[in-house]
């Protein structure tokens, strides 16, 4: 197993046991703008200041997330089940796990 891999799995597990702790975004709201591919946006529309990430990469990051979204079930692959943030977190894991994994 790559190292990669291991730190990636740890952040799952811890995410799992951090969501169970409370609740600030929808995390069916998050699944379904990030296969809208305007995941981003919306989320600069919940305060977080994402405006550095423009052009060709936000372009890719929405496509990023929109193909993971469409290819996984959270809850099962992550860990993930009520917390918007964690999955937006789980779903930046993923695609970084994409970029290293030959």
């Amino acid at each position: 197993m790559q190292i990669e891999i291991a730190y990636t799995n740890v952040i799952w597990h811890s995410l799992n046991a951090v969501d169970r702790e409370r609740r600030t975004l929808d995390i069916d709201q998050v699944h379904d703008h990030a296969i809208a591919e305007d995941l981003l946006d919306w989320l600069d529309g919940q305060g977080l200041d994402l405006g550095l990430i423009t052009g060709a990469d936000r372009t890719t990051v929405h496509e990023t997330f929109a193909s993971i979204a469409n290819a996984t079930d959270y809850s099962r692959k992550f860990g993930v089940e009520h917390e918007g943030y964690h999955l937006v977190i789980a779903y930046c894991v993923e695609a970084i796990q994409q970029l290293v994994a030959p």
